[in-house]
């Protein structure tokens, strides 16, 4: 086996000191790049280049080592060592093919490059190029809590079921679901409608249909509210029955509480005669309607109100009911009785119009003033006035009246001459009495 090697090792050598006029075979891909040693055919790959043995890299150079063997070439026996040299030259992408599907080959400035895939995520498959579906569990999470997140053995995400829900599981939390379908939910109950949503929890809604309830066991709309004070759903418009619901059906029957009969429209009837309407109000007329329906309507008779026990009109509500036109006294209303007392302390009487009081009430409350002139004085409607003239109508003069002679200080001659004509003048005549103005 040494020797082969070496013969081996020769012949590379040689070849690769030839470099442009060397033939390699299809299957020796030596010197090129490599990330495993199926990559290099028959050779194995160290240190990222496909070489004839690990350990050697071919190209021109000197080694040096120890160990022994037998064979051609420089240096001694087999071993470890340093040297220098270079990958085999390439002309095109297709002299750089490593037969891994996951890396792009390329050949630049004459040496090979086999670029890693980068777009996967977790690797990829070298015979297919295929990209892995995940390097672990935590690559395969479907979100889904029902199930278990597994990468095989070949890079296969996996996702078995992982609860144990008779009915179906809950996706978001895992749990178990009350229902997969209606039937899952049904609640025995024939006034519901049975449904299971999509989250699988069961759904018993009350049937809309039944205004008045249903029936559970048959699903029969009941007519009336069982257990309601006004029996709803029963009333068929007709007041001489008494409506009820009997285990969700209707009766009606007749009403026996009607004196007077009945009437469908309002009921009971009032009356037969006026005697069945009388409200023990003397200030209301009673009747009995054609329809035995009573009526007491107030009377209109009294102004100012009535007596409902004896049925006499009040005098009055309020003072202004009691005004009795006389300005001497105070109008009064009390229980509805209207008083007058008088309002005034003249001593002789008051004028009724005004409320003022009279200055007499015969002629001896009145004092004469002793003037001829002036008349006697006399009482006249409460009022002391002069009745009578000396003078007859005539005037008589006044003192500083305008004046030509005597007589024109007082004419006729009947009036007495009190005064007399000084300097135009009428004057007192001195020593008389003198008449005052008329």
């Amino acid at each position: 086996m040494t020797i082969t090697r070496h013969l081996v090792v020769i012949a590379l050598l040689a070849c690769v000191a030839v470099v442009a006029g060397c033939d390699l075979a299809a299957d020796a891909p030596y010197g090129r790049a490599c990330t495993s040693s199926a990559a290099c055919g028959i050779y194995v790959c160290d240190l990222g280049v496909c070489v004839p043995s690990a350990g050697y890299l071919a190209g021109e150079g000197e080694g040096e080592g120890e160990g022994e063997g037998e064979g051609e070439g420089e240096g001694e026996g087999e071993g470890e060592g340093e040297g220098e040299g270079e990958p085999v030259r390439c002309v095109g992408a297709s002299d750089c093919d490593d037969d891994n599907l996951c890396t792009t080959d390329s050949c630049v400035n004459e040496v090979c490059v086999n670029a890693a895939e980068t777009s996967c995520e977790n690797g990829c498959d070298a015979g297919t190029g295929v990209c892995h579906d995940c390097d672990d569990g935590s690559d395969c999470d479907d979100r889904n809590a029902c199930t278990a997140n597994i990468c095989t053995t070949a890079n296969v995400c996996s996702h078995p079921r992982s609860d144990s829900c008779a009915t179906g599981c809950n996706p978001t939390d895992g749990s178990c679901l009350q229902c997969t379908g209606a039937a899952d939910c049904d609640d025995r109950d024939a006034c519901t409608a049975d449904s299971c949503t999509v989250a699988g929890t069961c759904s018993n809604v009350v049937r809309s249909d039944c205004p008045f309830g249903c029936n559970a066991s048959t699903g029969a709309c009941f007519e009336c509210e069982i257990g309601s004070v006004a029996s709803r759903g029963c009333d068929d418009g007709n007041a001489c029955t008494l409506d009820s619901c009997n285990g969700g059906t209707c009766a009606h029957s007749a009403r026996a509480d009607c004196a007077n009969g009945c009437l469908p429209a309002s009921g009971c009837a009032s009356c037969n005669e006026p005697s069945d309407c009388n409200d023990n109000n003397a200030c209301t007329n009673d009747s009995c309607s054609t329809a035995g329906t009573c009526s007491n309507v107030a009377r209109t008779d009294c102004q100012n109100g009535c007596n409902p026990e004896n049925g006499s009109c009040f005098q009055c509500d309020a003072a202004a009911d009691c005004n009795d036109g006389n300005a001497c006294t105070n109008d009064v209303c009390s229980n509805n009785v209207c008083s007058n007392p008088i309002n005034h302390l003249c001593t002789n009487g008051c004028n009724t119009s005004t409320g003022a009081c009279f200055e007499c009430d015969d002629n001896l409350d009145c004092a004469d003033d002793g003037l001829f002139c002036t008349g006697a004085s006399i009482c006249s409607n409460g009022a002391c006035v002069q009745s009578g003239d000396p003078c007859n109508g005539a005037n008589c003069c006044e003192v500083n009246d305008i004046c030509t002679t005597g007589s024109d200080c007082c004419r006729p001659r009947d009036c007495g001459r009190f005064v007399q004509c000084e300097d135009g003048f009428c004057e007192c005549i001195p020593g008389e009495p003198c008449a005052l103005p008329r």
